[in-house]
């Protein structure tokens, strides 16, 4: 089985969709995308940019990594940012929460709970998309195919 994002192209312009569809071969036209692909996350029929969330983060001081998850618990999604700081006073300050929770709410109309690890991140590392809904396969386009 193979995966195949759905790209349109217009005249000389090619748009990414960023819907993705698992192919098994013999088709007879395409079938319904059931995933997504690239640096937008599909959450309550809502695009979340995973650069914009990236750059209101890197705004924020200590954050060291954060995941954003994604579940779906019945018919509706839910998201949640996990977030760890660098420092154990910015773990302790509530404001920090408050700051983030600010951030993504300019973002995106989409409500996502901001859960602040008690753990301590020694180094920064790039944040990270987990969807256990199995919605989401990825930011790189290019692993798709695998």
């Amino acid at each position: 089985m193979t995966s195949a994002e759905l790209v349109v192209f217009a005249g000389d312009e090619v748009r990414r969709t960023g819907h993705a569809v698992r192919l098994s071969g013999g088709e007879e036209g395409v079938p319904a995308p059931a995933h997504t692909v690239g640096e937008h996350v599909l959450v309550r029929g809502r695009w979340i940019s995973l650069p914009k969330l990236e750059a209101a983060l890197a705004k924020i001081d200590g954050v060291a990594h954060w995941d954003l998850r994604i579940t779906r618990e019945g018919t509706l999604d839910s998201a949640a940012l996990h977030v760890r700081f660098n420092r154990d006073t910015l773990v302790r300050n509530p404001m920090w929460k408050g700051r983030i929770a600010q951030a993504l709410y300019a973002l995106t109309p989409v409500s996502i709970e901001v859960v602040v690890a008690e753990e301590v991140a020694e180094t920064r590392r790039p944040g990270t998309v987990t969807d256990a809904r199995g919605h989401h396969l990825g930011r790189d386009r290019s692993a798709l195919g695998a």
